[in-house]
Formats: C-alpha cells, sequence, structure tokens
C-alpha cells in the first residue's frame, strides 16, 4: 500500500490574513531594535485598512518610548545635513549620460557609486566599467539588489516567471 506525501505549501498560496509568529529585518538591513516592537507598532498604525504611511510611522517614533524612537536621528540639524546628503545621491543616481558616438540616442547610468582608496563616491560609468576592480564592485552590487528585488516579488503570482529568471541569473553568477 503506497502512502501519501504531503506536498509542502507553494510559496504564494497563503490565507489573506494570517497570524503573525514574529518579524524579522530584511537581509542585509542594518537597523537594530526589537523588529517585532516595531512590527507591532506598523501593524497597530494599519488600523481598518489604512496604510502606514511614512508620516504616521515618524509621528509615533517621536515618542522616547517608541520601539522605533532610537533609529532616527532627532537633532534637527543633523537630520538635515543627513537629508541633504541623501538628496545629493539621489540627484548623482538620476543622471544618466548619453554618448555622442554612439549608434542612437540611448542614455546610460551617468555614476555608480563605488569604493576606492580616495574615499566612497561616484565615479563615471564609462571610468567604472573599464577598471575591472570598479565594474566588480558595481555588478555584485547589481547582483544585491537583484537578490533583494527576487524576494520582494517572491509571493506575486503574477511574477513567478521573473522571480525564477532571477533566480537562475543568481545561480549562474555564484559559480
Amino acid at each position: 500500500m503506497a502512502t501519501a506525501t504531503a506536498k509542502p505549501p507553494a510559496r504564494n498560496k497563503r490565507p489573506a490574513r494570517q497570524r503573525v509568529k514574529k518579524w524579522e529585518w530584511r537581509n542585509g538591513c542594518r537597523l537594530g531594535g526589537d523588529v517585532n516592537a516595531i512590527g507591532r507598532m506598523i501593524d497597530q498604525l494599519t488600523v481598518n485598512g489604512v496604510p502606514c504611511s511614512a508620516e504616521r510611522f515618524v509621528e509615533e517614533a517621536r515618542n522616547p518610548r517608541s520601539p522605533a524612537h532610537h533609529l532616527f536621528e532627532w537633532d534637527v540639524q543633523k537630520a538635515a545635513q543627513a537629508h541633504w546628503e541623501e538628496r545629493a545621491r539621489l540627484i548623482i543616481r538620476s543622471c544618466r549620460v548619453i554618448y555622442e558616438d554612439g549608434p542612437a540616442e540611448v542614455s546610460h547610468i551617468g555614476y555608480f557609486k563605488v569604493c576606492t582608496p580616495q574615499g566612497d563616491g561616484y565615479l563615471p560609468e564609462a571610468q567604472v566599467m573599464t577598471q575591472a576592480d570598479l565594474r566588480q564592485q558595481v555588478l555584485q552590487d547589481a547582483l544585491r539588489q537583484l537578490a533583494g528585488l527576487q524576494e520582494r516579488i517572491r509571493d506575486i503570482r503574477e511574477l513567478q516567471e521573473v522571480y525564477d529568471a532571477i533566480g537562475r541569473a543568481l545561480a549562474q553568477h555564484r559559480r
């Protein structure tokens, strides 16, 4: 007599509302603190189908007793400087370049973030792509981003083919 073996549940076949066992920070996350308390805080801010906005989250985190309070810089001058630096990163990352000698007017990423002996920052695409060590940094960063994207789309049924293709690409580069 054959025994039936139970199939593991498909990763995108979950009930609409499950009870939360626990929370954990995503891979590569450098935040500290009690992620379970923060997860409960976010859940409390999403009552009756109202999404948890960044504004509501910050307001809740202002309370020194909030589990998320320590994750913010509350000194206005330091917070402003950090904001301006992040804005500068966004501006630099948003610059695209179109080369004169290209076959068509195709825009390329203008600058890549790299680490050099002279410091961390952004260098022009043409320079990064012609130096093996810098190109390798950009490749590793892109692979980390792909892994993050794969994790974010894991449970979206309509993107199963994309999820699988990313998995194949990541496996190819691990060899």
